[in-house]
């Protein structure tokens, strides 16, 4: 029905795969560069508040952790939730349980 040079896939990708292509080179580098000045920034922020976190356990005036039973209950009870949920949609060919 169709030759090589009629068919529309074939026009498609000779005539507009190029360009996809460059759009799609061009952003990867990019989204690469802003994703790691985040986590750079993201770094500092975090030396920062562990320097400001040993400077004042040495002081002696640090700051205490108000978590109280219910919440912690409640965080290991849905992380635990999470974590079978994730390991029962996960696809095994060797699940024993």
């Amino acid at each position: 029905m169709f030759s090589n040079q009629q068919r529309p896939c074939y026009l498609f990708t000779r005539l507009y795969l190029h360009l996809l292509l460059i759009g799609r080179t061009r952003l990867e580098p990019v989204a690469i560069v802003i994703l790691s000045s985040i986590m750079s920034v993201a770094s500092v922020q975090l030396v920062a508040e562990s320097i400001q976190t040993i400077i004042s356990i040495a002081q002696g005036t640090y700051p205490g952790v108000d978590f109280d039973n219910v919440s912690i209950g409640v965080l290991g009870f849905t992380m635990r939730k999470l974590c079978y949920n994730f390991i029962q949609s996960a696809p095994s060919y060797n699940r024993t349980f």
